[in-house]
């Protein structure tokens, strides 16, 4: 044997020894190496009973950053023992995890745990790590705490963006804000951890009729819109104020003013249990954004009402001026000849006749005229319809009138996008309207030919024509001809000598082909 028991030792030999010196000098090494260290250090070496299992460990060496952090000197750290250091639980399973890593030469790494090591901020959190050095253990820990806040804001900050996000994403494809509201509320409920969120929404200055609820109530008059979220802390609802509030369950309640352009347009409310732990500032300045963001999407939703109501309001306008510019003053002239039809016989047969010729034009006529508009009334009609058709139905009104013939010659090959075939019948339109009305044309010729990537519209009467130097600038035909071909980057051409009728002509070039600046001038005026 290499090894012999020599009173009551053990003689271990040269090899042994040597090892043992090898062992040595590699825990100094090391100790050598972590003592400099930033991060507190100790080495810890374990304390068995008879039967040779862990019953503790003691600390036999600290650096001067672990002395520093634990506030104690080194002589009363140095030959502390855990259990007697650390609290109950807290020190048995130290010592488990440290007797683990002493007998399997494992390494212990924990990451990210709340750990007493500070008595005075115990909810501090650290990285530790445990090797095996010898026969001791090296314990070295990080304060990670600043790291795990920012972790967690970080955390925190993109759920409540991706919350915002989609919140915002419900408003801006909502077919029906009401049901967005609501969808929009469920998210603010989750994101705040409430039992429920409620959007209360002011009256609408401009609206007819609108209501208000008792979540506007508790802000009232309190909430100016330059201040910010009114938080009330176990407030006792009388009334349901979000879902579940009631006289009975206190909570904590947010109420956040919906601010848009200086005014308040409702309140944003927010329920949590009395249990729960108070709003943050955080989580106020979050709400704040919500709020401004559902304030900002009833703003909108009320504007594009206003509008509706206004376009409509402009279209009841619109019919009435076109009823009363056509089929009211031809039915009116009808009626007049229906009258004095009788007399008008009883003068003689031949004025008889003569009077019911022109009494079926013009009922034909305001048929027509009719007819134009209910059609103009049905928008996918116009948008369905092929141009052709379009422009054939203009011409029959027009030569349903019985003084003016028109003829209408469309390209079949021709195919234009929606906007830009509207933009062809509304010139087209205004120009018949010019030829009958003004130029008293006896005919009228509407032509679409397809060119060389380009589609020209060609309206030609033979009517009196007019001198363009001497036409009034400005004319309401002639503006919103041009602009209604400027809408599209087409060229428009108005060209008229008195008493050689007038070529009204537009050239469309197609996406991606420029129009030039002389082919968008107009040559002559209104007529």
């Amino acid at each position: 044997m290499s090894d012999t028991i020599v009173a009551g030792t053990r003689n271990e030999g040269p090899d042994v020894g040597d090892r043992r010196g090898g062992w040595r000098r590699q825990q100094d090494q090391i100790l050598a190496a972590l003592h400099p260290l930033l991060d507190p250090h100790v080495v810890v070496r374990a304390l068995r009973d008879d039967e040779g299992q862990v019953g503790d460990f003691v600390c036999v060496e600290a650096n001067e950053a672990a002395i520093v952090h634990l506030r104690l000197d080194r002589e009363r750290l140095v030959g502390a023992q855990i259990l007697e250091f650390l609290p109950g639980d807290t020190a048995k399973e130290t010592r488990d995890l440290l007797a683990r890593t002493l007998e399997t030469g494992q390494p212990l790494l924990l990451e990210d745990i709340e750990y007493p090591f500070d008595m005075l901020e115990p909810e501090r959190r650290f990285d530790i790590r445990v090797i095996r050095v010898g026969k001791d253990l090296s314990c070295t820990w990080c304060d990670v705490t600043e790291r795990h806040e920012i972790e967690a804001s970080l955390r925190r900050r993109v759920r409540e963006l991706d919350a915002m996000h989609r919140i915002f994403q419900l408003l801006a494809m909502r077919t029906d804000l009401g049901l967005a509201l609501d969808a929009a509320r469920r998210e603010i409920a989750d994101l705040f951890g409430a039992r429920s969120a409620a959007v209360c929404l002011q009256p609408d200055e401009n609206a007819e009729a609108a209501t208000t609820c008792e979540a506007c109530e508790i802000v009232g008059d309190e909430v100016a819109p330059e201040e910010a979220a009114l938080v009330v802390s176990a407030l006792s609802c009388e009334q349901p104020v979000a879902g579940e509030c009631s006289g009975d369950d206190p909570c904590q309640l947010m109420a956040v003013p919906m601010v848009t352009r200086s005014r308040i347009v409702g309140v944003l409310t927010i329920a949590r249990p009395h249990e729960a732990a108070p709003f943050t500032t955080r989580e106020i300045t979050v709400a704040q954004s919500v709020a401004d963001g559902l304030a900002a999407a009833v703003e909108n939703e009320r504007l594009h009402q206003r509008e509706t109501r206004q376009a409509a309001t402009d279209e009841r306008q619109r019919l009435a001026r076109d009823l009363h510019d056509s089929a009211t003053q031809t039915i009116y002239s009808a009626n007049l000849i229906a009258e004095i039809l009788p007399a008008s016989w009883q003068r003689g047969p031949e004025e008889g006749l003569q009077d019911t010729k022109t009494l079926r034009r013009l009922m034909r006529t305001a048929l027509c005229e009719m007819r134009t508009l209910l059609y103009e009334l049905r928008p996918e009609t116009l948008d369905s319809a092929p141009l052709g058709d379009l422009l054939e139905r203009l011409g029959e009104a027009l030569t349903g009138q019985g003084e003016t013939a028109c003829e209408v010659e469309v390209d079949e090959d021709v195919k234009l996008p929606v906007d830009v075939k509207l933009v062809f019948y509304r010139v087209a339109q205004e120009a018949l309207t010019n030829a009958a009305k003004h130029a008293h044309a006896t005919r009228v010729r509407v032509a679409v030919a397809g060119e060389a990537k380009a589609v020209r519209l060609t309206v030609h009467d033979d009517g009196v024509g007019f001198d363009p130097a001497a036409a009034r600038p400005g004319s309401m035909g002639l503006r919103t001809m041009r602009e209604r071909a400027q809408g599209i980057d087409a060229g428009l051409r108005v060209e008229s000598h008195a008493g050689e009728g007038t070529t009204v002509t537009m050239m469309w070039k197609g996406p991606g082909a420029a129009t030039s600046h002389a082919e968008r001038e107009d040559h002559g005026a209104d007529t």
